[in-house]
């Protein structure tokens, strides 16, 4: 049989010293169990279970409110202990079942509402506030297994969550959004990177457009500045690339008098033996070395150009 414990309001007349318990304020589908025991103030205390529930049918504790040490208060303190054993149904926290705020099941805990970190008025699913220090969110992974990491998911289908159905293209799959105080308001958003599709997905097709947005100075449009595509081209829609590295050095001095070309004959040994024009990389070497130097590259077929 499955047990279930809602745990209503309890009143102010309950009394734990004296094991006074008002019943029309606690409805519980089992035994309650009151006991206290009270210390001298200042003295040291083992902790002792103050309230125990149980169901009907099972003597064994499902749940106990503990008291701990505290010199100021004896008998129940304000801070205690939920003991969660073994629990055939959920033990919910709310006016009901389908009001319930919080609900412990088995290893989950589960929030009906919004959960405020450093906050009394949450705004998000869960919204975290740090007013003395930097609010953060932090993973770790500890483990041996090389492709675990922590990771942040953000998944995204359509339909309802009892029968999720396949994104489709232009669909949203996730983002990272950037705000700030304007001087009398949060902005929206102002610097983004963004996830889209660009098909509509299936078991074999995943495409997507992954772009970067920022909003110029003396703006407040926000602006696409990077973008990958779908087939992998790497597009900026705004904007210049500036690549830094070698030093581009523009090679006009092949104009000058004392500037000496290659001979056409010499040339033309040399690119029959190596099969690449002299002082631009081959293949091989752009294939071993991984990389391309795109501000060196375009110098040197300038230079080959003039």
């Amino acid at each position: 049989m499955k047990k279930t414990i809602l745990l209503g309001a309890i009143a102010s007349s309950m009394i734990i010293g004296s094991s006074a318990l008002v019943a029309d304020d606690l409805n519980v589908a089992g035994t309650v169990n009151v006991t206290a025991n009270p210390q001298p103030v200042g003295s040291t205390r083992t902790i002792y279970p103050a309230m125990t529930m149980a169901a009907a049918d099972d003597p064994s504790i499902l749940w106990s409110l503990g008291a701990g040490t505290d010199t100021d208060q004896p008998g129940l303190n304000a801070v205690g202990f939920i003991n969660l054993k073994t629990l055939a149904a959920p033990l919910f926290m709310g006016s009901d079942a389908a009001d319930a705020l919080l609900t412990l099941s088995g290893d989950k805990i589960i929030v009906g509402g919004k959960l405020g970190v450093g906050t009394e008025s949450p705004t998000e699913a869960v919204d975290v506030v740090g007013t003395d220090a930097a609010a953060r969110f932090k993973l770790t992974s500890i483990t041996n297994t090389g492709n675990q990491a922590a990771q942040y998911v953000q998944q995204r289908a359509r339909s309802e969550s009892g029968s999720p159905a396949a994104v489709e293209s232009g669909d949203v799959i996730g983002m990272f959004s950037f705000r700030g105080w304007h001087g009398s308001g949060w902005t929206g958003t102002k610097a983004g990177i963004t996830v889209t599709a660009t098909e509509d997905w299936s078991t074999s097709s995943n495409g997507n457009l992954v772009t970067i947005s920022h909003t110029p100075n003396g703006s407040s449009k926000l602006t696409p500045a990077l973008q990958i595509k779908g087939n992998a081209d790497v597009y900026i829609p705004n904007g210049n690339l500036y690549v830094k590295g070698k030093k581009m050095s523009v090679p006009d001095y092949v104009f000058k008098d004392d500037y000496k070309l290659m001979p056409l004959d010499e040339l033309k040994t040399f690119i029959k033996k190596n099969n690449h024009l002299p002082g631009v990389a081959s293949a091989d070497e752009v294939g071993k070395a991984g990389v391309v130097n795109l501000s060196g590259l375009q110098m040197t077929l300038l230079e080959k150009v003039e």
